[in-house]
């Protein structure tokens, strides 16, 4: 089985298994605190990788990758895909640097 299809295998059981587990009727990434409002905001657990923008229209760019999300009555944190969106000119950060930040815990509508 080459490479590819392994890690596209691994990421469609590790999604699968967090849609149907009773516990993820919540998802967020570790970190956050529930104080029971229902717009929960992602934040990475891994370092944001930067990267110079360039001239070309990157807003529609998306890419499935692996990181950790957290849920449910129990908080449960599972190794899950997340569907990353590249992210420039951010605040407090230098002018036409871009970051990969994730954007949902599952890759629905998300090139891989």
């Amino acid at each position: 089985m080459s490479p590819k299809y392994l890690l596209l295998a691994t990421l469609l059981t590790a999604t699968l298994s967090i849609f149907f587990s009773s516990s993820a009727s919540t998802l967020v990434v570790r970190g956050n605190i529930d104080d029971g409002s229902s717009d929960m905001r992602m934040k990475p657990l891994v370092s944001q990788e930067m990267i110079n923008e360039t001239r070309r229209r990157l807003g529609s760019f998306q890419v499935c990758g692996l990181c950790t999300c957290c849920g449910g009555v129990r908080r449960q944190c599972l190794p899950s895909p997340c569907c990353y969106t590249i992210n420039c000119n951010l605040p407090n950060r230098p002018f036409g640097l871009c970051s990969f930040t994730p954007k949902a815990c599952n890759c629905f509508g998300c090139s891989f």
